[in-house]
């Protein structure tokens, strides 16, 4: 598919939908005004309150895209390093760079440590960011991997965010620690 088409979009009465999913499309700037303002009531905690929130939908979207789609992981899947990164590439790199959340790629990952790495150049959210900030920014990306990894995975998956592009680094890195060894489980 060419990178500049987007499939699974459907547009009606004002509303877009991808695979039955109702999304909407904003100003990328609105990521730090709502961050630093949500900062500043609520202070440092913020990012794991925006990372649970959108690691909880990300699954849940993901698991009606897939219903969509037809897409199922048989219950007990093992998952050796092809399989793995197939799925992370399917449903997350390609998806979020489809999306315009950055050039995604999964640069790193070995199935026995259970280690996964992705590189976002260009990050929407650390973009969002005029100056540059003393910690990462893209708890929103990092939400958004960990619950689209899980959904694939059929597994709790945590990521966090190694490196910034809103701190001075050249891109965003993620990384992601799970149990890749064991056959699927549900996703929380």
């Amino acid at each position: 598919m060419p990178k500049d088409k987007i499939s699974g979009i459907k547009m009606e009465d004002g509303k877009i939908f991808h695979y039955g999913v109702r999304v909407g499309m904003l100003d990328f700037k609105i990521f730090s005004i709502i961050f630093k303002e949500a900062d500043r009531l609520i202070g440092p905690v913020v990012g794991t309150i925006i990372y649970n929130a959108v690691k909880k939908q990300t699954a849940e979207s993901a698991n009606a895209i897939f219903e969509t789609t037809g897409f199922k992981i048989k219950e007990g899947q093992k998952f050796d390093d092809k399989t793995i990164e197939s799925f992370l590439k399917m449903g997350v790199t390609d998806l979020m760079s489809q999306f315009g959340w950055g050039a995604m790629e999964l640069t790193e990952f070995d199935t026995k440590e259970g280690f996964i790495r992705l590189c976002v150049k260009d990050s929407v959210v650390a973009d969002s960011y005029d100056e540059e900030q003393d910690k990462p920014v893209c708890f929103f990306i990092a939400g958004m991997i960990a619950g689209g990894a899980g959904a694939l995975l059929g597994k709790g998956i945590e990521c966090r965010e190694v490196k910034c592009k809103a701190c001075g680094d050249g891109h965003c890195e993620f990384v992601i620690e799970a149990d890749l060894k064991e056959g699927a489980t549900e996703s929380k």
